[in-house]
C-alpha cells in the first residue's frame, strides 16, 4: 500500500517539512551600473529612516567616488593618489555597493554640491567638538576629573582620509 505525499502527515509534520524562512536581514538589492545623480546617491547612502550612513559619512563617501572617477576608477589609482588607505577605499567600495550602485555611476553635476568641501567641513567641527571636550575636562577639578572618562575622538575622525 503506497502512500501520496502529504496523506497520513500530521500538521506538524507538514510544518516542518515545509521550507523555512530565511532569518536575518533581507538581501541587498542588486549594484546597479547605470547612472546616478549625485543627490540620489546621497539619498541612498543616508536615508530619511535613519538607517544607512550618517551625512558626514555619506558625505565622505561621495568626495571618494569623485576621486574613484578622476583617478581612473581602481583600488590602485585611488591608493597611488594618496587619497586614502587600501583599507578605507575598500570601506568606501562596501558602502556604494551597500546602496546600491557603482562608485564610477554617479553623476556629479556642475555647480553641484562640493562634497569634498562639505567632507573636510565636518572632520573641522568633529576636530573642534573634540577639543572643546579636552578643554571642557581640563577645567574641571582635579577630582572630578580623575572620576570622569577621559572624552574619546568621533569614530569618524579615526578613519579620516585626509591623512596619508
Amino acid at each position: 500500500m503506497s502512500q501520496r505525499p502529504g496523506e497520513g502527515q500530521t500538521a506538524g509534520m507538514a510544518e516542518k517539512a515545509r521550507p523555512a524562512r530565511r532569518l536575518g536581514r533581507p538581501p541587498r538589492p542588486p549594484v546597479r551600473d547605470e547612472p546616478i545623480s549625485d543627490i540620489e546617491a546621497f539619498w541612498r547612502l543616508h536615508p530619511a529612516n535613519g538607517t544607512g550612513l550618517n551625512s558626514f559619512q555619506a558625505f565622505r563617501t561621495l568626495a571618494f567616488c569623485l576621486v574613484w572617477q578622476h583617478v581612473g576608477g581602481s583600488i590602485e589609482a585611488v591608493v597611488g593618489s594618496r587619497y586614502c588607505s587600501k583599507r578605507s577605499v575598500f570601506y568606501r567600495l562596501e558602502e556604494c555597493h551597500e546602496a546600491g550602485f557603482e562608485p564610477g555611476c554617479v553623476t556629479f553635476e556642475e555647480g553641484g554640491p562640493d562634497w569634498e568641501g562639505m567632507k573636510d567641513d565636518g572632520i573641522r567641527h568633529m576636530k573642534d567638538a573634540f577639543a572643546a571636550d579636552l578643554a571642557r575636562r581640563a577645567r574641571r577639578p582635579w577630582p572630578i576629573r580623575q572620576l570622569t572618562p577621559q572624552p574619546r575622538p568621533d569614530p569618524d575622525l579615526e578613519d579620516n582620509d585626509s591623512r596619508v
